[in-house]
């Protein structure tokens, strides 16, 4: 099963570490077997270098959090302007009003009509 996880999500979890890190860096015990004569590394790497590490790649992280989403703002806004939406020249219609109810309604219409009608001549 591949885990998935958001860029955040990443980011979170290697702030963890790195503060998991310094906190065990931070103990008496821990200080007490690096500056032992038998802790070794083949390449003379301590806690601190996987702490900086850490801090280094958030940081990478941060900075690429920060690029796409101005890179996405940037393709949203061209996206718009592609379709006719980002100009401020194009503007939504208005809500169309509501007609006005009628003064008269069909039944009274033959009434109006009879009272309206000149006088027939005979």
């Amino acid at each position: 099963m591949q885990m998935i996880l958001t860029t955040s999500e990443i980011r979170a979890i290697l702030q963890g570490c790195r503060q998991t890190l310094r906190l065990v860096q931070s103990t008496e015990e821990y200080r007490r077997i690096e500056n032992s004569e038998y802790f070794s590394t083949s390449n003379d790497v301590v806690l601190n270098d996987a702490v900086n590490a850490l801090f280094e790649v958030v940081g990478a992280i941060e900075e690429y959090e920060v690029i796409t989403q101005q890179e996405e703002g940037w393709m949203e806004q061209q996206i718009k302007e592609a379709i006719g939406l980002g100009s401020p020249q194009l503007e939504p219609e208005p809500e169309p009003k509501p007609e006005p109810q009628p003064q008269i309604t069909i039944y009274d219409f033959a009434k109006v009509l009879a009272e309206n009608e000149p006088p027939k001549n005979k």
